[in-house]
């Protein structure tokens, strides 16, 4: 089986060892969170005050996650979202998207919740994850190979999971 490891992350940790990458620019947090998200292979889980459109309405991400279920019956991304109105207009293709791929794709509403730290994650295949502390500021870190930081995101984020709600704006059909 093939790597489908980031190659700026891979590139930093050849030796297997996790390797923290400090992300300062905007156009950085981009480019690496699509790449964590093309080369998913099971499982992605988002944690999120609001989709960011620059992300999961890129072309590459849409094939890419399209892809996922054809390559693994087990795939799941799950996406747990703070306010999710906005994503109607601004992430349309990606909403339409996880409309038709329901069996793979669910996002849900946060309850009410205290401040968390960090404010915005994503792991994926619980070795890789994003995190940055502030919603509105695109400082973050990123790890290939670091499992115990994405355990303890996945547990966080599989209690939040437990509290949520299906959210009906990202489930209504667009007319």
């Amino acid at each position: 089986m093939t790597s489908r490891t980031p190659h700026h992350i891979e590139d930093k940790t050849k030796t297997n060892q996790s390797q923290v990458i400090d992300i300062t620019e905007r156009s950085t947090f981009f480019q690496i969170s699509r790449t964590i998200l093309i080369h998913a292979n099971h499982t992605i889980d988002i944690f999120t005050c609001k989709l960011e459109p620059d992300i999961v309405n890129h072309k590459t991400v849409i094939k890419a996650l399209k892809a996922l279920p054809r390559h693994s019956s087990k795939a799941r991304l799950r996406i747990l979202i703070q306010e999710s109105r906005d994503a109607v207009i601004e992430c349309a293709t990606f909403v339409e998207m996880a409309r038709k791929y329901s069996s793979f794709i669910e996002c849900r509403r946060l309850g009410e919740i205290k401040e968390i730290k960090p404010t915005s994650w994503m792991t994926v295949d619980r070795e890789t994850y994003i995190s940055r502390q502030h919603s509105q500021l695109f400082q973050a870190t990123a790890c290939h190979q670091d499992k115990l930081t994405v355990r303890t995101l996945t547990e966080r984020f599989d209690e939040h999971w437990e509290k949520s709600v299906p959210d009906p704006e990202l489930r209504r059909l667009l007319i």
